[in-house]
């Protein structure tokens, strides 16, 4: 077989391509040809997921229709005309329609891994609550309140030993 894009050269690759309009097609093209090509072609993971999709959706379709939520009544067509979902329970409901959408946005991922502000410097709320008892202790030192000074420097210090008997300092200067 050549090349659908040179007619030249031989194909040696052949992939199923994803349209514009979501249909797949399949691309027989040269080496040169695949490398220079505007054409995204899947990777084996891709198409799968693709598949499933597809799978899923034509499940619907033969079934009727999007399911409704039984708490809130959101249909999964309603969640995208709107962009909200209506009530936790969606999250359920929808679960094989809204993985792919959330692993699209986060680039792979479906697991929240947080993220701190910009303010926190990166710093862990460990970290945090370090420095902001090392500073009511030395406020406490300068107004001269040495029970409190005491009761401040006995916090930090099992803060930094940790439950474990040896957590260290977490790298935070005093």
């Amino acid at each position: 077989m050549t090349c659908q894009k040179c007619k030249r050269r031989e194909a040696t690759r052949h992939e199923s391509v994803r349209q514009e309009d979501g249909s797949w097609a399949e691309a027989h093209l040269c080496d040169r040809c695949a490398e220079k090509s505007e054409v995204t072609l899947l990777s084996p993971a891709s198409m799968i997921q693709a598949f499933i999709e597809g799978a899923t959706a034509e499940a619907r379709r033969a079934s009727g229709g999007a399911a409704a939520c039984p708490s809130c009544g959101i249909t999964y067509a309603e969640f995208r005309s709107r962009g909200r979902l209506g009530c936790p329970a969606d999250y359920e409901v929808f679960l094989p329609d809204l993985l792919p959408l959330i692993e699209r946005i986060h680039h792979g991922g479906t697991q929240h891994v947080g993220k701190s502000p910009a303010s926190t410097d990166g710093r862990t709320e460990f970290e945090r609550e370090l420095i902001e008892l090392r500073r009511s202790l030395a406020e406490a030192v300068q107004r001269e309140q040495y029970e409190e000074a005491a009761r401040l420097r006995d916090r930090i210090r099992i803060l930094e030993e940790g439950p474990a008997g040896g957590r260290g300092r977490g790298g935070v200067e005093p």
